[in-house]
C-alpha cells in the first residue's frame, strides 16, 4: 500500500483486526474477560443496570382463561461511562524493514509490542478497581501452608457470599500464578482425590481440574506484569493480579447491562474501540509511525456481584 503522509493518518484494518484478536485471546491479560466488553454508539453516556437484589424475587401464579399474564416489575439502578483514550506509537523503520521478508510481519509484531503496553495500563486499572473497591476476605491459613491451607473451603465460602447477596453464584475465579503452584501441593486438595484422580499422582493439575473443584465455569490466570520502579530507578518487574489475593466474580460477556455481572468495559466504537491501529509517514526519519490507540472506561457495577480473598501468602 501507498505510504500516508504525515498530515493524514490512516487506518490499518489488517493490523486492528489482528490486534483485536490478540486482545481477546490472551492469557497474561484477563480485563477484557473478567469485565466483558460493551461497543458503545457514544463516548460517554447514561445506563440502567439492574439491582442484584430484584434476581429473582417474582411469583407467578397461574393463569386462568381470559385473564392477564403475570407482570415482572423491577428497579433499574442508573449510572454513567465515559470512555477515556489511551494510545502509543511505534516506529517501522524503512531499513529495519528491508530486512524482513514481508514488511507485514515488522508492522504487526511492532503493533503487538506498542498493543501489550496499552494492555497493561488497562489491566492495572481494573486490577486497581477490583483492589480498592472489594474488601479483602482473609483465609484463616495461607495457601502457601499446604499442611493447614484450606482452600475449598475458603472458594466455597466467598461463593455462598456472592450467592446470598445477589442470588447466583460466581462464574470465574481470578488467581495469581503462584495460586496454582500452591494448590497443585495442598493436603486438603491432593488428599480429596489423590486416590480417584490419576492428575494428582501424575502431577498434572490443570485448570479445568480446578475448575471443576471450586465449581466456576472458567479460571482465568493472568500472569502480565508491570514495571513499578520510580523513573530512572532500576526496573522491578511486579505482578499486576498480586500474590496476596484472588477474586471470585459474576461476569457476562454479552451487550446487557441489565444482568448480573460485576462489571464492563465500555468502549467507544466509532473512535477507537477496545484497539484501532492508524499509521501515518513520518519522513524526516524515515519510517512509518503506527498509532495504536483505544477509547474505554472500566466499570465496576456493584460489589454484590464480587468477593475478594486476601492473606493468601506467607508475607516475609
Amino acid at each position: 500500500m501507498a505510504s500516508p503522509t504525515s498530515s493524514n493518518a490512516v487506518g490499518r484494518a489488517d493490523l486492528s483486526g489482528y490486534v483485536s484478536e490478540h486482545v481477546l485471546s490472551t492469557r497474561a491479560f484477563v480485563a477484557p474477560q473478567l469485565l466483558g466488553v460493551i461497543p458503545t454508539p457514544e463516548k460517554e453516556g447514561d445506563f440502567s443496570r439492574i439491582p442484584s437484589k430484584a434476581s429473582s424475587q417474582i411469583s407467578i401464579a397461574p393463569r386462568a382463561p381470559r385473564s392477564a399474564y403475570a407482570q415482572i416489575d423491577f428497579e433499574v439502578e442508573g449510572d454513567s461511562y465515559k470512555c477515556e483514550e489511551y494510545g502509543v506509537e511505534i516506529h517501522v523503520d524503512d531499513s529495519e524493514a528491508a530486512q524482513y521478508q514481508s514488511r507485514f510481519d515488522l508492522e504487526a509484531a511492532s503493533s503487538e509490542i506498542a498493543t501489550n503496553s496499552l494492555m497493561v495500563a488497562a489491566e492495572k486499572r481494573t486490577a486497581d478497581l477490583v483492589e480498592n473497591g472489594f474488601a479483602a476476605n482473609d483465609v484463616a491459613e495461607e495457601w502457601d501452608d499446604a499442611d493447614n491451607a484450606t482452600p475449598i473451603d475458603d472458594v466455597f465460602k466467598g461463593r455462598e457470599v456472592v450467592r446470598d447477596a445477589c442470588g447466583v453464584y460466581p462464574d470465574t475465579l481470578v488467581l495469581n500464578p503462584k495460586h496454582l503452584t500452591d494448590l497443585s501441593v495442598c493436603n486438603q486438595i491432593v488428599d480429596r482425590v489423590k486416590h480417584t484422580n490419576g492428575q494428582v499422582s501424575r502431577g498434572e493439575l490443570d485448570l479445568s481440574f480446578f475448575e471443576t473443584l471450586f465449581q466456576v465455569e472458567r479460571i482465568l490466570v493472568p500472569f502480565g506484569r508491570y514495571n513499578s520502579a520510580n523513573d530512572g530507578a532500576a526496573e522491578v518487574l511486579t505482578d499486576i493480579w498480586p500474590q496476596e489475593w484472588a477474586f471470585l466474580a459474576v461476569t457476562n460477556g454479552g451487550p446487557s447491562t441489565l444482568t448480573p455481572r460485576v462489571g464492563a468495559m465500555f468502549a467507544w466504537e466509532s473512535d477507537g474501540g477496545v484497539m484501532t491501529v492508524e499509521q501515518y509517514r513520518a519522513e524526516r526519519e524515515r519510517s512509518d509511525v503506527l498509532r495504536v490507540r483505544q477509547h474505554v472506561d472500566e466499570k465496576i457495577f456493584s460489589t454484590r456481584f464480587g468477593y475478594r480473598l486476601g492473606n493468601l501468602v506467607t508475607t516475609a
